[in-house]
């Protein structure tokens, strides 16, 4: 005969099989028919919370662990959970509180730290977020996820050099990750060192050359930095071809291409082509002077006295 416990321990399998490919609602199924069997098997129960708080759900996953949470209050795996499923809903306050007190237990908590970390970029509070990743870093340079964010948030905080310092270092370890290249050109350009950047371009379409956004800021810096109109226009083909049409984006490319030493000729070049792909920004309309009238106070200006 079948002991309960079996059974609870049957169905959890079945549900841990739909968890593990993302069907979330089956899995929750599962562990209901587990948790009917067995109260205390805790994994189920934490299970079907990250199922509901993956389905949308947040508010039944937080009412699950904060039961389990009564069991175990120093469980900080399951007080993660919980934060997690408050930034879910846009709760970021409750989350730092919960993140702040596992800290208080675990001062050197991995995910507390990180987590923390994202939540203050989020908020802009960019002093708090940069001390938690550097922290991390410092404590392990190898945690690449830490050292990739780090340079994004370096980037927010215009501290350009450091943040190309720290994707770099990303890179050096993942050198595969063409999209990473062009955060780093970003960085590069933001410093004004532009054939540095147009090198990680190149990286970054050796590839992957279906990269539309490194095409088009290749073809940007091209254009209107270096002033390399022939390759300019070649990238910027391939761009469009490929299918890019952020047209804030191909706005600034054209008012820097009209503000830079190009000929006539080779600015007609990529006007024609921007048109052809019906991307043409719309020009701007030249504001009329004004009539000027001279107006006449009673009142006596401000400033020295007479």
């Amino acid at each position: 005969m079948v002991s309960g416990k079996d059974l609870a321990r049957e169905y959890y399998n079945l549900g841990n099989a739909y968890y593990e490919i993302k069907k979330y609602k089956e899995a929750i199924e599962f562990y209901q028919y587990a948790a009917q069997y067995d109260e205390y098997l805790y994994s189920a129960f934490f299970n079907m919370a990250y199922s509901y708080i993956a389905l949308g759900d947040s508010q039944k996953g937080i009412d699950i662990l904060e039961t389990l949470l009564a069991r175990d209050p120093k469980n900080t795996a399951i007080q993660g959970l919980i934060a997690y499923a408050y930034h879910a809903i846009d709760k970021d306050d409750e989350a730092i509180r919960v993140y702040t007190g596992i800290l208080e237990m675990e001062k050197e908590n991995r995910d507390a730290l990180f987590n923390l970390g994202v939540i203050y970029w989020k908020q802009k509070k960019y002093e708090e977020a940069e001390k938690n990743f550097r922290v991390l870093v410092d404590r392990n340079a190898a945690d690449y996820p830490v050292v990739y964010n780090l340079g994004l948030l370096l980037g927010d905080m215009k501290k350009y050099t450091d943040a190309a310092k720290y994707l770099s270092q990303y890179l050096e370890a993942k050198p595969e990750n063409a999209k990473i290249y062009i955060d780093l050109a970003i960085i590069f350009t933001a410093l004004e060192e532009y054939n540095r950047a147009l090198e990680v371009y190149e990286n970054a379409i050796a590839i992957d050359a279906k990269l539309s956004t490194a095409w088009f800021n290749r073809a940007r810096i091209l254009l209107s930095k270096v002033e390399d109109p022939d390759k300019g226009y070649t990238s910027l083909e391939q761009a469009l071809d490929l299918g890019f049409n952020n047209r804030p984006e191909i706005q600034k490319l054209v008012e820097e291409m009209e503000a830079s030493r190009l000929l006539e000729s080779e600015k007609n070049r990529v006007r024609v082509l921007l048109k052809k792909k019906n991307l043409m920004p719309a020009a701007q309309p030249t504001p009329k002077p004004e009539s000027i009238t001279p107006s006449v106070s009673s009142e006596k200006p401000a400033g020295n006295k007479l």
